[in-house]
């Protein structure tokens, strides 16, 4: 028995073998064109769309929002710049002179030796001399502030002029508007800046952070009060002492070297 392509048609059309198409539903989905999409926004609103979505929010907040905010951002910012840590002169100092090429190493351990491999060097002992009265007693100071649990608690001058030496470099320590200057060494200043900071115990500790490079150091000397020691005041003649007073704008009110000294001193120890 053969079977024609009618009869098939025919089957197919009385048995409902396949769904009709009026029984078909179709939702259509209309997407915008891409036109349509982006015709509105330009390629500034692109590029600044973030920063212009952030003004839009803070129109939108009120007044003691936008204070709010302000305090949390500014406290951030102290906590990061003024954290504790131990150490923290000779950690920042290392990473200084590793980035400028002067050391190999950025590591304390490399750091110290080379110190105290100067300070032990027999040839050294003339500029030693020029900065303490007894080689024995620098040697036996420089090796303790080197190895104690925290050398931001007692670094002396003596070991700044070792280490300016050493590595050929000047640096400058700022703290509380006052300024003391280490180094002799062409124009350019490796910047510190130095804040008393509450530890985990709640006491009051040092430490330091590098700043910058200075290249101009009057801009440090014109905006900053210098750093005396007594010792070095009692030295000077009263027009100097004088001078200083003017500079420190201390009252005229005193009139004798000793007060004018003892109140330049009082204004010194903020940076200690």
């Amino acid at each position: 028995m053969s079977i024609t392509l009618t009869d098939i048609s025919d089957n197919l059309k009385n048995n409902k073998v396949f769904s009709e198409p009026k029984v078909i539903v179709l939702h259509h989905v209309i997407h915008p064109s891409i036109d349509n999409v982006f015709n509105d926004i330009n390629l500034k609103s692109l590029l600044y769309g973030k920063k212009n979505t952030l003004n839009n929010m803070n129109n939108n907040n009120n007044n003691n929002t936008k204070h709010d905010t302000k305090q949390i951002k500014t406290l951030n910012k102290k906590e990061v710049q003024k954290r504790f840590k131990i150490n923290s002169f000779i950690t920042e100092l290392t990473y200084c002179l590793y980035l400028r090429g002067l050391i190999d190493n950025d590591d304390l351990k490399s750091f110290k030796d080379t110190i105290l491999n100067f300070i032990n060097d027999p040839k050294n002992k003339d500029f030693l001399l020029s900065i303490s009265r007894s080689y024995k007693k620098l040697q036996s100071l420089i090796n303790t502030q080197l190895y104690v649990y925290n050398t931001d608690e007692i670094i002396s001058d003596e070991l700044i002029k070792i280490i300016c030496n050493v590595f050929k470099i000047n640096i400058v320590f700022i703290s509380n508007n006052i300024y003391k200057i280490f180094g002799n060494f062409g124009s350019i200043y490796l910047l510190f800046e130095k804040y008393d900071v509450l530890d985990k115990n709640n006491d009051y500790k040092k430490v330091y952070k590098f700043n910058k490079d200075i290249d101009n150091i009057n801009l440090i000397k014109n905006n900053h009060l210098q750093f005396y020691y007594e010792k070095d005041l009692k030295k000077m003649k009263i027009d100097d002492i004088r001078n200083i007073q003017n500079t420190f704008k201390i009252s005229q009110q005193y009139k004798t070297k000793n007060e004018i000294i003892n109140k330049i001193v009082e204004t010194c120890s903020l940076f200690l």
